[in-house]
C-alpha cells in the first residue's frame, strides 16, 4: 500500500492502540499520537457493532502525526483521488489518507497544524477512512443522507441543502424514533439492511425553534458549535451522551423518503412516488455511490422499495407523525 510521504521520527513508534467495532468492521487503531486517538475515539467509540456478517471483518487503521508543525489558518479542501486500488484523500503534501479496501488498510498522516482543526480533521479525513473501509470491505452502497428506524425497520432521508433532514432526524429521535445516521447510510444491496454511525446531531445555530422537544433543545443549545465549509454553524450534539435511541443492529429499509423545502398543501404531507422517480432521484443526489461496485445491485433492489416525497407541515410534529405512519401502521 502507498503511502503518503512521512517524517521517519515516530513512523514506527505506534504505542497507542484501540479496538473499535462498528459498521460491522472489527476496527485495529495504532497512532504515535494521543491526541489523534481521541479524536479517533470521539468520531467512533461507544457506537454499536451492528454486524453484518456471523464474523465481523478486522481493518487495520494507522494514525500517524508527522513531525512537522506548519502553522495554518485554513486547511484545503480535501481533493479525492482513485486508482491502483487505493482510494487517497489529500489535503497537501503532508497531509492525507490513504485507503487499500482490497489490503483491508487505512492510513492517515497529518501534520501538527492540523490539530487546530479537529472537527475537519474527524469529519472529513478520519471518518472518510473508516466510511471507505465499510464500503469496500463490505461491498456496501454508501449513501449520503438520514436515517431512523422503529422495529427494525429503517427509512432513509434523502433532499437537497436546506430541506430539513437534520431537523426531521432530531424531532424523529426526540419522538422515540431509532437514530441510524444523521448524513451517511451503508447499505446491503442484496437484502437491503442498513448500517450507520449515530455519534452526532447537527442543528444550525440559527434553528434551534425547530427542535420541538424542550428538553432536547436545551441539550442542543448546550453543545460545541462547529463550522462547516459553507460557513454555516452548527451545534454538535452528542447523541451517546444523551438519552436518544441509537439502532443496535442492522435494519432493513423500508421506505425511501425525499424531504422537499415546498410547504404542504393541507394535512397531507406525503406524497407517493413511482419505482422511477425514487431512481432518478437517488442517481442525481448520490454521485459518490453510483461509482461503487454495489450500485447496479442496490439500484435494481431498490426498486422493490416504496419511495415517498416528503414536504413541509406547519411544525415539525407534523412530519414526525407523518414518518411513524410509514412505519407503525398503528400510528
Amino acid at each position: 500500500m502507498k503511502r503518503p510521504p512521512a517524517a521517519a521520527s515516530g513512523e514506527r513508534d505506534l504505542r497507542y492502540r484501540k479496538r473499535f467495532d462498528v459498521l460491522g468492521l472489527r476496527i485495529a487503531v495504532a497512532s504515535n499520537s494521543p491526541r489523534l486517538l481521541r479524536l479517533f475515539d470521539q468520531a467512533f467509540g461507544k457506537l454499536p457493532a451492528q454486524p453484518l456478517r456471523a464474523q465481523s471483518p478486522r481493518v487495520d487503521v494507522t494514525l500517524h502525526l508527522a513531525a512537522a508543525a506548519r502553522r495554518r489558518s485554513s486547511v484545503p479542501r480535501p481533493r479525492l483521488r482513485v486508482g491502483g486500488g487505493r482510494v487517497t484523500l489529500r489535503v497537501d503534501a503532508d497531509n492525507a489518507a490513504v485507503v487499500s479496501p482490497a489490503q483491508r488498510r487505512a492510513r492517515l498522516q497529518v501534520d501538527r497544524g492540523m490539530l487546530a482543526f479537529p472537527y475537519l480533521l474527524r469529519y472529513e479525513l478520519m471518518e472518510f477512512c473508516v466510511y471507505t473501509l465499510a464500503a469496500g470491505v463490505l461491498d456496501l452502497a454508501p449513501l449520503h443522507g438520514a436515517a431512523v428506524a422503529l422495529g427494525g425497520r429503517v427509512l432513509f432521508l434523502s433532499g437537497p441543502a436546506g430541506s430539513g433532514k437534520s431537523t426531521a432526524v432530531v424531532n424523529c429521535a426526540a419522538a422515540g424514533f431509532e437514530l441510524l445516521s444523521e448524513d451517511s447510510v451503508f447499505v446491503e444491496p442484496r437484502v437491503l439492511r442498513a448500517v450507520g454511525c449515530a455519534n452526532f446531531l447537527h442543528v444550525r445555530t440559527d434553528s434551534l425553534r425547530s427542535v420541538g422537544d424542550a428538553r432536547l433543545r436545551k441539550a442542543v443549545a448546550r453543545a460545541p458549535v462547529i463550522a462547516r465549509r459553507s460557513g454555516v454553524r452548527k451545534f454538535e450534539l452528542d447523541v451517546r451522551r444523551t438519552r436518544l435511541k441509537i439502532a443496535r443492529r442492522a435494519a432493513t429499509l423500508a421506505a425511501v423518503v425525499v424531504l422537499s423545502r415546498a410547504r404542504a398543501r393541507g394535512a397531507r404531507l406525503l406524497e407517493p412516488l413511482s419505482a422511477a422517480q425514487v431512481r432518478a432521484h437517488l442517481r442525481r443526489a448520490q454521485p459518490y455511490a453510483r461509482r461503487q461496485r454495489s450500485w447496479t445491485r442496490f439500484e435494481r433492489r431498490i426498486a422493490d422499495v416504496p419511495g415517498f416525497r416528503l414536504r413541509r407541515g406547519r411544525t415539525p410534529d407534523e412530519a414526525v407523525v407523518a414518518l411513524r405512519s410509514l412505519l407503525d401502521p398503528k400510528a
